[in-house]
């Protein structure tokens, strides 16, 4: 597990099936069983305490469990006591398309295969050109996943994808986890390009964190 703190009282998590196999739990478990979900966050908020000096001391606590693929997940955790305004979460599961929702259910266990979508990618939305400037900027990785760069005009923000396929799965849950401080991740889609070329301004084809990098003010 690798573990991003987002705030006082919140962090993000990146979970794998192999993570998983302590508790003996798959997506599928979590997905179906509030059993599996509450083995998921004890085991989280442990590991969290030793790698990050997170202690709940509260009495409320919200998880969102989003999927990235059919083997990897974010855990977002936030907690807040009564006398605080508690943050705005999207609730378990919100995030996850039907599609990539009922594949996992199917079979999560049989999903380890980097190919186990024909096409692997990550989607991030970034709230503002600035954004996604500064972020480009402080990217610390060797820009070796392929990526591209999407507006959508009508509501000013901004997609970056990365295309996975073939990228360790290590080195993924690193970048991913970076790329969550400056931006929200997206449900998986289908047909991403075809909907972006038809809605949305291409800006950048491939290499966009590199370019964008070399002009950031």
């Amino acid at each position: 597990m690798k573990f991003l703190r987002i705030g006082e009282d919140s962090f993000k998590c990146m979970v794998t099936l192999e993570d998983l196999q302590p508790i003996g739990c798959t997506f599928t478990d979590i997905i179906k069983d509030q059993a599996g979900l509450q083995s998921l966050l004890d085991m989280v908020i442990e590991e969290a305490e030793d790698k990050i000096g997170y202690v709940i001391d509260s009495t409320r606590v919200v998880v969102n469990l989003q999927l990235v693929d059919s083997s990897s997940a974010v855990v977002t955790v936030s907690s807040c006591n009564e006398d605080k305004d508690f943050p705005e979460l999207p609730p378990l599961l919100s995030q996850v398309p039907d599609s990539l929702l009922g594949n996992a259910v199917q079979d999560t266990r049989q999903s380890d295969a980097p190919d186990s979508f024909a096409e692997n990618k990550i989607i991030f939305c970034f709230e503002s050109f600035k954004n996604l400037e500064g972020y480009a900027a402080a990217y610390p990785f060797a820009t070796g996943i392929f990526n591209s760069v999407y507006k959508d005009d009508a509501k000013g923000v901004y997609y970056l994808c990365f295309e996975t396929s073939g990228i360790n799965p290590g080195d993924v849950d690193v970048v991913c986890s970076f790329t969550l401080e400056y931006a929200r991740q997206c449900p998986y889609w289908d047909n991403f390009y075809e909907y972006c070329n038809e809605h949305f301004t291409c800006l950048l084809k491939a290499n966009a964190i590199e370019k964008l990098a070399e002009f950031a003010v």
